[in-house]
Parts: C-alpha cells; structure tokens; sequence
C-alpha cells in the first residue's frame, strides 16, 4: 500500500533533504537491489530509516542488507534482516 512519508534526518542528503515527502511503495525483498534506496524500521531504534542498500548477502534466513546513509561516511552499524515478506 503505497504511503507518503517525511525523511527524519539529513543522511540521505544531498539526494533527499531532510524534512523531504517521499511515496513509499512496498516491494517483495527479493526485489531489492544494490544501490536502492529502501524505508526500514531501524534494528537498534525500530525508528523509520531511509538509506541506500550498499550490499546484499545470503544467509540461511534468506538476504542480508548492509546500509548507508549518502550523507554518512561509514555503513550502518547492523545488518538488516526482513522477516516475512
């Protein structure tokens, strides 16, 4: 169900500045990509996070995504996993 949301923080800037209104569209996981830039809820703050998949790795649970803000120097400091679809 698509929805329209405001990015909360300045790590995605220059791409999208922070306070943007950005349409949010759900997508299967194995459609993700490298260098999509994806909404999550944040492990360590459950916290709505926008950043760009930098890498995807499988393990037995299925995808792993490492993450980034374009703003940010280093990757985020988890590895996102999706439960479900």
């Amino acid at each position: 169900m698509l929805s329209i949301q405001t990015v909360p923080t300045g790590s995605m800037e220059p791409t999208i500045a922070k306070g943007s209104a950005i349409l949010v569209d759900p997508i299967a996981v194995d459609d993700i990509a490298v260098d999509d830039v994806i909404v999550f809820a944040a492990p360590e703050t459950r916290r709505m996070t926008v950043h760009r998949v930098t890498a995807i790795e499988l393990d037995e649970q299925g995808p792993v995504f490492t993450t980034k803000g374009d703003a940010n120097d280093v990757p985020d400091p988890w590895r996102l996993t999706v439960e479900g679809d």
